[in-house]
């Protein structure tokens, strides 16, 4: 017996930047309904305003049933099931009562999708596979709608869209997802069990997560944000007044056409080339283009990414997605680890002091490049692979040097000896690998999962 749930939720934070983790963690965060069906069954639908007993469960037929199959390790599925599940472990078993099911009960169409070279989403898998059930359109834009506030008042007090006539729709909605996601399910392939190992050992690391270091990020916003003020001044002074700040393309586009450029846009590879023939511009031509090109280069969005999904033990979770690339490749998310850009810097421990002391530092000095990877730390009491490497560790760390278990981030880039784990093979010394391949990402990031090499997790 199998069964398929589907969760709708609202909150103040936003989902698509905070990840499921730091989502269903904040206090604002609620189940505006569960729907769920055993096999065939129609769905049937759990709210918060449901009746329940004296000790707090929930009261009804349906309900007993669905705690039997839970403690009884039966099988739940869902599409994108981490986003079920974690909202499941953190906020219905804790906050309603429901027995909260095991890792190893969840499993995954969006998953089972991905590895057939379908598309992951709910509407683009049953729209590929021409099902005569799809996905409830109109009902999704009201979703959109409901999960977000109405407005907050200035004491405040969240004002929701939770009328009847819109909850009823929702509900609705929600039992369409379970009867799309079920016959979606119907026409995957389960699978393999070496691959369901791979799904597993990839939600572990999920969960795991990577501690972050928020006052080296904090640091390096402040001195990118007053870079950017030196920058916005040093470009009115080379402009004449004509362009007021680096982020105003079309006023830089319209200045540098009246001094003779030709171009269209000023991305980072029309940039680059005009550049390469620097007798071809004048000095000022050249000064703004630099200007706009190390102000590209020293964007806090990543920065601010690392902020908007860190979780409140300064853990940073769901960052990687499984099969997200046709080849089976994983796909970054969130702050994209697999794709933090290298430091000009050569000696980045020496320049982290200046980051977090607020130094003045220049635009080719780069803040943001420079604090990435070295934002991504090991928990206290342990080092990561990168402090062997000597790159900067907070101060808290750099007093325990007596371990030497490597955190996921470096663990993700370097095959790493590990002498913590027990019955781990001596490795040869660390070896950088440019894209590594599925089998050897499955193998470089094996030894996160295990909770003696990166510390305790949530």
């Amino acid at each position: 017996m199998v069964l398929s749930v589907d969760f709708e939720t609202r909150s103040t934070v936003d989902l698509n930047k905070a990840g499921v983790y730091r989502y269903a963690e904040d206090p604002t965060t609620d189940i505006l309904c569960m729907a769920f069906a055993f096999d065939d069954e129609e769905p049937f639908v759990w709210t918060p305003a449901h009746e329940t007993s004296l000790e707090g469960y929930p009261v009804g037929e349906e309900y007993a049933r669905l705690f039997d199959h839970i403690l009884n390790g039966g099988e739940l599925r869902a599409h994108n099931a981490q986003f079920e599940r974690i909202m499941w472990r953190d906020v219905l078993g804790p906050r309603y009562g429901f027995p909260v099911p095991k890792m190893e009960q969840w499993y995954c169409t969006a998953a089972e999708a991905a590895a057939m070279a379908l598309p992951r989403s709910l509407a683009g898998a049953a729209s590929a596979l021409n099902l005569a059930v799809q996905k409830d359109d109109e009902g999704r834009r009201l979703m959109l709608q409901m999960c977000k506030p109405r407005k907050i008042e200035d004491d405040g007090t969240i004002i929701w869209w939770e009328d009847d006539a819109r909850l009823q729709r929702l509900y609705e909605y929600c039992k369409q997802d379970v009867r799309t996601e079920r016959a979606i399910a119907k026409r995957l392939r389960r699978l393999s069990p070496a691959e369901r190992e791979v799904y597993l050992l990839d939600q572990r690391i999920n969960d795991r997560g990577v501690r972050l270091d928020l006052p080296l990020i904090r640091a390096a916003q402040v001195v990118v944000e007053q870079g950017l003020v030196d920058a916005n001044r040093e470009l009115r002074a080379v402009t004449g007044g004509a362009v007021s700040g680096v982020t105003k393309v079309a006023d830089l586009t319209r200045w540098l056409q009246e001094q003779g450029v030709e171009l269209d846009n000023l991305r980072k590879e029309t940039i680059r080339d005009l550049l390469a023939e620097p007798d071809m511009l004048d000095t000022a031509v050249q000064q703004a283009l630099v200007l706009r090109q190390e102000a590209g280069k020293s964007s806090t969005s990543k920065l601010k990414a690392m902020e908007a999904c860190v979780c409140g033990d300064s853990r940073a979770r769901g960052l990687l997605l499984y099969h997200g690339a046709s080849t089976g490749r994983w796909a970054g998310r969130l702050i994209q680890p697999q794709n933090f850009p290298r430091g000009s810097v050569k000696d980045a421990a020496a320049y982290i002091p200046h980051i977090l002391n607020g130094d003045d530092l220049e635009w080719w000095q780069d803040p943001p490049r420079q604090a990435l990877r070295p934002s991504c730390t090991a928990v206290p009491a342990r080092r990561s692979a990168a402090a062997a490497s000597g790159h900067h560790q907070p101060s808290a760390l750099s007093a325990s040097p007596s371990s030497t278990a490597p955190d996921i981030a470096a663990q993700s880039r370097f095959w790493v000896p590990s002498p913590t784990v027990a019955g781990e093979p001596s490795r040869a010394p660390m070896r950088r690998f440019a894209r590594p391949s599925r089998g050897m990402l499955t193998r470089l990031i094996v030894v996160t999962a295990m909770p003696s090499a990166v510390g305790s997790g949530r």
